[in-house]
């Protein structure tokens, strides 16, 4: 195993047999060693593929780009298992890369930075209510915004991003809306539904299509029988309920008559919770799209 002392031909003479010889065996040497050596070898150029034999018992193959060394695959010498680069592990081996070799090859395809690898216009659900949770940087290449209103102005989030932004109603029927505003961003114009401000629920299907809360018709009726002045069963259908009287007794006589009023109203019911909207149970999340 070796790397040339001197790698290539000589380009000026006079040079003897003797010394192209050695060059030509030496460089030779260097090729079918796969220039193995405890560091990249100096004459490395871009394309350059070289074994580390730096640590007793691994030999680790990497590729270089002219600027940095990539890891190929590493072998265990005793074992003869090979893990592979960027972190896939050898057939049937549970062998796995030492931590400097995991943290080369996530950075070699970006795991190193998991906002990088998210999709473009995906909303994605945060709770960064905890501690230590933090939100998308907006320093790097990709861009998030933030879904919520009031974050364009200078400093906020959405700063230089969206445009055009729009609030109104009242809760909980709030419309928030705001067009994108990135040069080269794929959805570049394109109007979002600010969801941290209108509070809308993301329900599969038809996507796009903006639904406000309801629910399903309920429908029942509710009849008095009587004879006369004379208080009588019910009839019911429906939602709606009544219990039948047996046997009453007149309710009224001559000209006067009983008006009987049916109200309704759910947080009456046992156990209601009611409010000014219709929801489900839930957890509240602050939300993120990639845009760029």
């Amino acid at each position: 195993m070796s790397q040339a002392t001197n790698f290539g031909v000589p380009l000026s003479g006079p040079a003897t047999p003797a010394m192209m010889a050695a060059r030509i065996q030496e460089n030779l040497d260097a090729f079918l060693t796969a220039h193995s050596g405890p560091s990249r070898p100096d004459y490395a150029v871009a394309g350059t593929i070289w074994l580390d034999t730096a640590t007793a018992g691994r030999h680790r193959y990497y590729s270089f780009d002219g600027t940095t060394d990539h890891l190929l695959l590493s072998i265990d010498i005793a074992t003869g298992v090979i893990t592979y680069g960027p972190g896939l592990v050898a057939y049937g081996s549970a062998q796995e890369l030492t931590e400097p070799e995991k943290a080369l090859a996530r950075a070699n395809i970006g795991l190193a930075d998991g906002w990088a690898t998210q999709p473009i216009g995906v909303p994605i659900p945060l709770l960064d209510n905890l501690a230590g949770v933090a939100a998308p940087p907006k320093d790097k290449a990709y861009r998030y915004v933030r879904l919520s209103a009031g974050l364009t102005g200078a400093g906020g989030y959405n700063e230089g991003l969206l445009t055009a932004e729009t609030v109104s109603g009242t809760a909980p029927l709030v419309e928030a809306t705001a067009v994108i505003n990135l040069a080269g961003s794929p959805i570049n114009g394109r109007t979002i539904d600010l969801v941290n401000t209108s509070r809308r629920f993301l329900r599969a299907g038809s996507a796009g299509q903006v639904e406000n809360d309801q629910m399903q018709v309920i429908t029942g009726t509710l009849q008095r029988i009587a004879s006369g002045y004379e208080g009588g069963p019910a009839n019911n259908a429906g939602a709606l309920d009544a219990t039948n009287i047996a046997n009453s007794n007149t309710l009224a006589t001559g000209t006067n008559r009983i008006n009987f009023t049916l109200n309704f109203n759910s947080a009456n019911s046992p156990n209601a919770r009611t409010g000014a909207e219709t929801r489900s149970k839930n957890l509240g999340v602050t939300y993120y799209m990639r845009i760029l």
